[in-house]
């Protein structure tokens, strides 16, 4: 199918506080969105009280030995009618935060989102023709790059996450220095960051996905 500029975005958003960084950030998404016509619809991890723990019944699906959880085949029925997710975090310990990670260990299910042992021949991926992520950190580029955690998380993340479910194409964004003070210099930076990820994902141009 086809998408132009109406395209429909979910921004996974998951920090506890409204008014925080990470929420300016998702709002200026949406704003951005929006502007260029699109529909955004927001999956706020914490309000809707998402439990991110693994259960038995997650374990027995991944196995083929039951069907998908109902609290997560309506993720899946809300994923399938996006044509681009990104996720929204700061970062936790070079890495998302643990409610994140959880929503993508029991949603991202095996059978539906990738293809593993019984469902090896199922040539399953994400539903959705785009993705990416966009983090908060304390720090700057630099120190990741310094430590060696640029490319470490470009791996565990669009890599390990997106690419191995079938959507190389996957942005990363770091926004810098997130817990200083919103400067209306940072908040323009952050701005244009912002909008030339867009860019890079391809959201408001022309998407084309076959499934």
């Amino acid at each position: 199918m086809t998408h132009t500029a109406s395209s429909r975005t979910l921004l996974v958003v998951s920090h506890p506080v409204r008014g925080s960084h990470t929420w300016r950030v998702a709002e200026t998404l949406q704003e951005l969105l929006e502007a260029s016509g699109g529909v955004v619809e927001i999956a706020d991890l914490h309000a809707e009280g998402f439990d991110p723990t693994i259960t038995a019944e997650d374990l027995l699906h991944y196995a083929g030995e039951a069907p998908v959880p109902k609290g997560i085949r309506r993720e899946h029925e809300r994923l399938e009618r996006q044509d681009a997710v990104i996720m929204v975090a700061p970062m936790y310990w070079w890495n998302v935060p643990a409610l994140l990670k959880g929503w993508i260990d029991r949603v991202f299910t095996n059978g539906w989102a990738f293809g593993h042992g019984q469902a090896a021949d199922s040539k399953a991926q994400l539903p959705f023709a785009r993705g990416g992520f966009v983090l908060l950190t304390s720090g700057s580029v630099a120190d990741l790059d310094r430590h060696g955690y640029n490319a470490s998380i470009a791996t565990l993340l669009p890599y390990g996450v997106l690419s191995y479910c079938g959507r190389p194409e996957a942005p990363l964004l770091y926004l810098e220095e997130s817990e200083a003070e919103l400067t209306p210099e940072k908040a323009n930076h952050w701005r244009a960051s912002l909008t030339g990820f867009l860019s890079a994902l391809g959201v408001g141009t022309e998407i084309s996905l076959t499934q």
